[in-house]
Formats: C-alpha cells, structure tokens, sequence
C-alpha cells in the first residue's frame, strides 16, 4: 500500500515536470506552472498545451546564420533630421556582432561608437522591445539616421 501512494507521489511530481518544461518552450513561468501540474496533474499539462505563446516580454530568438548570409543590401532613404523621433535615443539595443554574438543591451550613444569604429553596419541586426524580431541596422530608418549623422 505504501508502495502505491509512492508511485502517485512520483507521476505528480513527473506531470510538474512535464508542465514546467512545456510552459517554459512557451514563455511562461515554469515555476508556477510546475505547481500547477503538480497540482492539477494532466490536466494542467493539458491546459498549458492550449494555451498560446507568451509575448512580447520574451525576446526573439537571434537569426541563424544561414540566414544572414541571404541579407540584400537595400540603400535607405534619406531621413529628414527632423523626422527622428526620441524614442530612438531611449531605446535599449541588443545587436549581433561579426560573429553572430548576441551582445547588449546599449544606448544609442554605444551604438554611435560601434558605428564609427566599423564595428556594425547596415547589415547588422538589432533588436529592442517592442521590435517582433531581429531585423537589419538598414530597416530601422530613425536608427540608421541617427548612426549616419555621428559620422
């Protein structure tokens, strides 16, 4: 009789698991989740399957580097001074290097310098909150305009 209220115990346990791991790939809490299957045993490995992604406050995945290898050079238009906007300079930056390093975050000002020292180009990615993927230093035409002004 011990020996079955042990193996109850232990698939408890095991559905936590399962559901802290699931709700983890989709950017939630696995720690409270891992209570909720504790908790709710299949059914909370169920429920956590039915529910979508998180979003927003996960940052994507950086581009694999196959993908950066099919990255056209595309010329930008030309930025009226006027027309950057501040939320550029007050944005936090997370860029990848000649390497594929994910590195950040920064300001705008380390930005300036990674610029001028030929560091990153237009073809580099950044990404900051708010931004739904990694997308090229050339795509972002207030942040391209202001790193082309510090030169």
């Amino acid at each position: 009789m011990d020996s079955k209220y042990f193996l109850i115990i232990l698939l408890w346990i095991a559905f936590g698991i399962m559901t802290s791991n699931v709700a983890g790939r989709k950017g939630r809490d696995p720690f409270i989740w891992f209570f909720v299957g504790l908790l709710l045993s299949w059914l909370g490995l169920i429920i956590i399957f039915l529910l979508p992604r998180a979003s927003s406050s996960i940052k994507p995945q950086m581009p694999a580097s196959e993908e950066m290898s099919d990255i056209i050079e595309i010329t930008p238009k030309e930025v009226a001074e006027e027309e950057v906007s501040v939320s550029v300079t007050d944005k936090q930056w997370h860029y990848l290097n000649a390497n594929h390093e994910q590195l950040g975050p920064v300001g705008e000002s380390e930005l300036k310098k990674l610029w001028s020292k030929e560091e990153i180009n237009e073809k580099s990615y950044v990404w900051s909150d708010g931004m739904s993927d990694w997308t090229a230093i050339s795509e972002q035409s207030e942040l391209l305009a202001s790193l082309k002004r510090s030169q």
